[in-house]
């Protein structure tokens, strides 16, 4: 039963092989549980904040989570809570995931919907790619990762 499910938009879970990391935004943490929900550790990480937040796997001790409200998006070591990267000023930062172990793609929408692309190790932008439809969108993406 994890508190921090209610009245907030978010992808709020990543599998990382048999654990599910989720964010305690309230708290500013990052939980870890077993598959079957029992606490493993809940671990402080002060960048985490906001009600509205998006986590993926980077790695086997990294995620990577986007923030709608203060428009950034980190790096973050699991086993420390250890910020590696921080990269600020993708307004209105929504969806995110981690791409061939070298990209991270934070989706943020406007007019029109955005994708930003980093690079997974640096956190340095490397593209945008603006897009109207899911279609678009990949192949776009075919294009640019081929």
């Amino acid at each position: 039963n994890h508190s921090d499910m209610k009245g907030c938009w978010s992808s709020n879970l990543a599998v990382m092989g048999d654990q599910v990391a989720m964010l305690d935004k309230a708290g500013r943490r990052i939980v870890l549980y077993t598959l079957t929900g029992v606490l493993i550790k809940s671990i402080p990480c002060g960048v985490v904040r906001g009600r509205w937040a998006s986590i993926c796997v980077a790695d086997e001790d990294c995620v990577v989570i986007s923030f709608y409200e203060t428009s950034t998006v980190a790096k973050i070591k699991i086993s420390t809570g250890s910020t590696i990267w921080l990269h600020e000023g993708i307004t209105g930062a929504q969806g995110v995931t981690c791409y061939k172990g070298q990209y991270v793609l934070v989706a943020s929408e406007g007019l029109m919907t955005n994708i930003t692309v980093l690079d997974l190790h640096s956190g340095n932008k490397l593209n945008i790619l603006i897009c109207c439809q899911c279609a678009m969108l990949l192949i776009l993406l075919a294009a640019l990762f081929s």
